[in-house]
């Protein structure tokens, strides 16, 4: 079915290539995922009782680790300032409240399409458009699925920053708690709406502002 809908329909597909330096930031953003993971096993690790001989050593492999986490993310952050179209767009990104240095360094390398397409397109590229599950007079609740997860998780933790800081994220995130909303339902759609203001951003060439939405 697939195969017979692209011979007729024939889509356009336009890869979009990454630059070396951005291949050299994916790399990194990838070490520094595998390093908190590793810091976290070290740290649970360390609270059972059974390890109580190996503190000492657990200690030591946990700064270790840390100490490496810190020079993988000063290396992304030096990589993106040495090169200017690199540096605009994270500058851009990271004039609203609840994206950071290390979100805009792996927005950057994992979803180039941002500001290149439109605002539903690069909902359904995150995963976060929602669908409809229905079928004949069955209706049931509309949800997410497929994108690229790596992507949805750094949104999830910027959309719980925005939450809380963002002055026109904040009321959005509240009105739809007011309205009966589950938290997790909201924070989505915290996180929707966060990807499609940063596709508007990047378009624009423009930094935060409350009126760059309206």
């Amino acid at each position: 079915m697939l195969a017979l809908f692209a011979s007729q329909k024939k889509p356009k597909h336009t890869p979009i290539q990454l630059s070396a330096t951005e291949e050299h930031i994916k790399a990194l953003h990838n070490r520094r995922s595998d390093l908190i993971e590793m810091v976290n096993k070290e740290k649970n690790r360390i609270q059972h009782p059974q390890q109580h001989y190996c503190k000492h050593d657990l200690k030591k492999h946990i700064s270790f680790l840390e100490k490496q986490l810190t020079k993988t993310e000063k290396e992304m952050t030096q990589l993106i300032n040495d090169n200017d179209f690199l540096s605009a767009k994270a500058k851009i990104m990271e004039s609203i409240p609840g994206v950071g240095k290390v979100s805009s360094a792996m927005l950057i390398c994992s979803l180039p399409e941002l500001g290149t397409i439109t605002d539903k397109q690069i909902a359904a590229l995150v995963g976060l458009a929602p669908y409809d599950k229905q079928s004949g007079i069955y209706r049931g609740k509309s949800i997410i699925k497929g994108g690229r997860y790596d992507v949805r998780k750094v949104l999830y933790m910027a959309a719980l920053v925005a939450a809380r800081h963002n002055p026109v994220l904040k009321v959005f995130y509240q009105k739809l708690l007011k309205a009966g909303k589950k938290h997790k339902v909201a924070l989505v759609a915290v996180m929707r709406k966060l990807i499609v203001i940063l596709n508007i951003m990047l378009q624009k060439g423009e930094s935060w502002a409350p009126s760059i939405i309206q």
